[in-house]
């Protein structure tokens, strides 16, 4: 199962959190409506100080994490009971790494960005539309 953690369930946890996560569209409550990342908790989200900005809850965003890792494990894990084997293939794993660390790279060009904010966790309300 090691192998399968290393070979599978960390690229595609990387690309389905990174790559396809839901958006939100949310009203603010006493702030502006807008555009927020994340689930099943809202981790990102555009910052309120200016418009090229945005904000990065650490703790939704570690949940998100956990979550997706755990889907893609038990998945994996269950596909594993099924078949009773799993053949990893080099050119797969190498595929799924290569996606994965352009999703990454991409992610961070927006993360570098020195107006943007990061926070333990999400202080303010929402109201989901």
């Amino acid at each position: 199962m090691k192998k399968l953690v290393i070979a599978f369930v960390i690229p595609l946890t990387i690309i389905s959190l990174l790559g396809f996560t839901k958006w939100w569209y949310v009203d603010v409550v006493d702030g502006t409506d807008g555009i927020m990342y994340g689930f099943p908790l809202i981790y990102k989200s555009l910052g309120f100080h200016t418009s090229k900005s945005n904000q990065y809850f650490f703790l939704e965003f570690l949940f998100d994490v956990v979550c997706y890792f755990v889907f893609w494990t038990l998945l994996f894990y269950l596909i594993k009971k099924i078949l009773k084997t799993i053949k990893i293939r080099k050119a797969s794993t190498i595929f799924l790494y290569t996606i994965a660390g352009l999703i990454i790279i991409l992610e961070m060009l927006f993360v570098v960005d020195p107006t943007n904010i990061f926070k333990i966790k999400r202080g303010f309300d929402i109201e989901v539309n």
